[in-house]
């Protein structure tokens, strides 16, 4: 089976200053008609395998910042928005896994043959079509979307006596959804309330005469 991949990258660095530098990291990936196994339903004494064509976008990009103050005060920050939205369509179920073409392989439904239970989200099945849903298999489409962040100053006190104040800015979030990438951003991204942690670390380092 044949799909289309689509994936890049670059990573771009600024030295403003000797003391100061900025580097970000944008990657973006896609993946288009690729053949994937969504569940297995048993469907009286029989199992059926479902299976569906996957488009999948992915979007991350890490962001460094690194600027001494002195040689004994730095401040460091990291940062990466991640987003990955999977589409899925063309459903089947597997017939002959051993046959020589991917028409004699699956079962294809047509469209009088599936409907979508909102509610539920769950595809109802009326293989035989004789308008009452034979089985079920549930809605494979989904939104992932991370953020994740780190603020750190180190203070050199004392020459090995170190303070680390550091703010950690996290959020997850994981759908169902059927939007694209662009309204994904909006939605999971700038919409969702991040998670807040921020920490202290204090060393001491005693000397012997």
């Amino acid at each position: 089976d044949s799909y289309f991949l689509f994936n890049s990258g670059v990573r771009m660095t600024y030295q403003a200053l000797n003391q100061f530098n900025i580097a970000i990291e944008p990657r973006y990936t896609s993946i288009q008609h690729r053949l994937q196994y969504n569940e297995t339903v048993s469907v009286g004494t029989t199992e059926k395998y479902i299976t569906s064509r996957l488009d999948q976008e992915t979007l991350s990009a890490a962001l460094r910042l690194n600027y001494a103050l002195s040689p004994n005060l730095s401040i460091q920050y990291y940062a990466e928005p991640y987003i990955s939205i999977g589409s899925y369509k063309d459903f089947s179920y597997v017939v002959n896994p051993l046959a020589r073409t991917q028409q004699e392989q699956l079962y294809f439904f047509d469209q009088k043959q599936l409907s979508m239970d909102g509610a539920k989200h769950q595809f109802l099945v009326d293989e035989n079509k004789d308008g009452i849903a034979d089985y079920q298999f549930a809605d494979p489409n989904f939104a992932f979307t991370q953020f994740r962040s780190n603020l750190v100053l180190r203070w050199e006190y004392f020459p090995g006596s170190e303070l680390f104040l550091v703010w950690s800015q996290g959020m997850t979030d994981y759908t169902i959804s059927n939007f694209g990438i662009r309204e994904g951003i909006d939605r999971q991204l700038f919409q969702k309330q991040a998670e807040n942690t921020f920490l202290m670390k204090l060393t001491y380092r005693f000397i012997r005469e």
